[in-house]
């Protein structure tokens, strides 16, 4: 899937302040993005508990070299155009409820 920008109309419910405030956080992340990439292994390796790397190694389809200049910019996904996408069937872990700043 290419990484494309969100409509407009559709980012004001998406909150924008989630952050990674700890360790935990960003390896549920990484996990996660691995699981939504189709990994069937999964390998996490850290330094010094987390505090000096995390590193996920996993087998899964991973990024397009075409999308790597959107990656980062904000409002912009692989897995929702709108937030329509969001209400009818989302099948990854990249959206959930924290994720949104309203109500379904």
């Amino acid at each position: 899937m290419s990484i494309k920008q969100i409509d407009d109309a559709s980012v004001r419910f998406i909150a924008s302040g989630e952050k990674i405030s700890d360790i935990e956080d960003a390896i549920r992340e990484l996990l996660e993005n691995s699981i939504d990439a189709g990994a069937k292994v999964i390998e996490i390796r850290m330094a010094r508990f987390g505090t000096d790397s995390i590193e996920v190694l996993d087998d899964g389809t991973g990024i397009a070299e075409e999308n790597f200049k959107s990656l980062g910019i904000r409002y912009h996904t692989s897995k929702i155009s709108n937030y329509q996408n969001l209400q009818e069937s989302l099948e990854t872990f990249g959206f959930r409820g924290e994720a949104l700043s309203c109500p379904l």
